[in-house]
This record gives structure tokens, sequence and C-alpha cells, in this order.
């Protein structure tokens, strides 16, 4: 009888595992489908999607002064020449952008922005532009003429340092950030 009486707490404790271990695994799902869907929600579906399938990038080393006084536009506040980084550089980038790991949630700096490089993505005709200001470690992806969220990058930082020297090898101040 103590046997059996063991034997039915088992199963019952087996089965109450089992639908705990589901409940997990729901609620991990969940948790990971609403993850993967930060990244195109804080720069918009179809900017993000340009940024993440571009066929092409462009690199921009900006002056912040003239790039404000030009209304955030490109032309007229371009320092030297844009560089065309390789489709492996360009694969790194956007696989730094595409972690929603890589974004705080909603953290507000109180800084003017004042972004030092751009980065055009082509793909077919639609264009998406990734501003970077490093002084305060904000980035911003929209199209080139559209509106801007500054979102933080801080946890990415050190990744896109590194990218963006890699373009900029003799750039003083782009190689002097860290």
């Amino acid at each position: 009888m103590a046997y059996r009486l063991n034997v039915i707490k088992a199963a019952f404790v087996e089965r109450r595992l089992r639908l705990l271990f589901l409940i997990a695994l729901f609620l991990i799902g969940s948790v990971v489908a609403a993850f993967a869907t930060r990244v195109p929600r804080l720069h918009g579906t179809d900017t993000w999607q340009t940024v993440a399938h571009a066929e092409r990038v462009v690199v921009h080393r900006l002056d912040p002064g003239r790039f404000f006084k030009n209304r955030f536009r490109l032309e007229g506040s371009t320092v030297g020449m844009p560089v065309v980084p390789g489709p492996r550089w360009r694969r790194r980038l956007q696989s730094a952008l595409a972690a929603p790991w890589h974004y705080p949630p909603d953290m507000r700096k109180r800084c003017a922005v004042r972004p030092g490089v751009s980065v055009r993505f082509y793909r077919d005709r639609r264009v998406a532009e990734a501003l970077f200001c490093f002084e305060c470690s904000m980035l911003s992806i929209a199209a080139p003429e559209g509106r801007r969220r500054w979102v933080d990058f801080d946890p990415m930082r050190p990744r896109l340092v590194n990218l963006i020297q890699e373009v900029f090898p003799q750039d003083p101040d782009i190689q002097a950030l860290r």
C-alpha cells in the first residue's frame, strides 16, 4: 500500500513538473518574441527592413556643427570623402544594430546630440540613415528626411567604436574614441 502511494505521489509530482516546464517555456517564448520585435519598433519597421537587408552602405564623417545648422541634412555637412566598406563590415554593423539587448529600455539622456558619423543603408531604391553621436552614445535610424528618435547605445559602444575606427583609420578624433 505504501509503495503504491509513493508511485501515485511520484506521478503527481512528475505531472506538476511537466506542467510547470510547459508554462515556463510559454513564458520564455513570449518574452523572446516581445524582445525580438523591439528593434523594429524602436526604428520603424520599414526603416529597419532597409537596414537589415541593405545591399550597400556608405559611411560619412560629419561636422556636428554644420550638420546641426543644415537641419540634419547630409549635404554640406560632411568632412572628407565618403567610405564604402565591404559586405563583411556591413554585416557586422547590421548584427550589432539588430541585437535587442544592445538598447537599454528607454534611457533618456540630457545632452545636445551632435552626430559625428552617418551610415546610409541602401536597399533597392530605399535609403535609411543611422546617425551616431559618440559624445553621448546616442543613435538614430530613420529615413534621411524622416523624423528622428534618439536611443542610447551604451551596451554596444565598444563594438560600434571598433567598426567606425576601421572605416576612418586616419581620423584622429575617431581613433581617440573609447
